[in-house]
């Protein structure tokens, strides 16, 4: 069964798994020195990263940190399509949607949709940034696979500039094998 996120009216289509936190599955230990780590690092900074080499746990550590949270999150699994600025900004805004009014349908292709802004990066900035600073607790917006977009100045500058813009009860945790640009 695959869905997308109603909410934003638009074309463009990010796939339901990039911006649904993993399950936690039987037979996982939790991490608990790791999540003390994680959980100050949130509470301390904005940007939190956690790096490691492939297979070491970085998706699941950051599944028990949703899972264990009170903190209200939005999950972006990165892709190669985000070195795109603009397609960055619309799979920030879908995962925030989905975050926000988890209202769902089923779609024929395996797709979420959120509002297309054709050409006009900067438009998709201010309405996330807007939406992000909207009065709110505490939330966490977790970038799993980072290294999807390091390649991306633009994409990176992107992410910084969102950092920027919102309020202090936003939060980032980046997750890679590369450390944070």
């Amino acid at each position: 069964d695959v869905r997308w996120a109603a909410g934003w009216e638009g074309v463009s289509a990010v796939r339901a798994e990039r911006v649904t936190a993993p399950g936690w599955g039987r037979g996982l230990i939790s991490r608990d020195r790791l999540l003390t780590v994680l959980r100050r690092g949130v509470h301390l900074s904005r940007v939190t990263g956690v790096c490691a080499p492939a297979g070491y746990g970085k998706t699941v550590l950051l599944a028990d940190f949703v899972r264990e949270s009170s903190h209200r999150y939005a999950w972006l699994r990165l892709d190669d399509v985000d070195r795109d600025p603009q397609q960055l900004l619309q799979s920030l805004a879908t995962a925030v949607d989905m975050s926000t009014a988890p209202t769902w349908r089923t779609n024929h292709n395996g797709s979420t949709r959120t509002e297309h802004w054709a050409g006009r990066a900067s438009l998709a900035l201010v309405v996330l940034v807007n939406r992000l600073n909207q009065p709110a607790d505490e939330r966490v917006i977790i970038l799993d696979e980072f290294d999807a977009i390091t390649e991306s100045p633009a994409a990176v500058s992107t992410l910084a500039e969102v950092v920027h813009r919102t309020g202090s009860h936003i939060r980032l945790v980046v997750a890679g094998r590369s450390g944070v640009p």
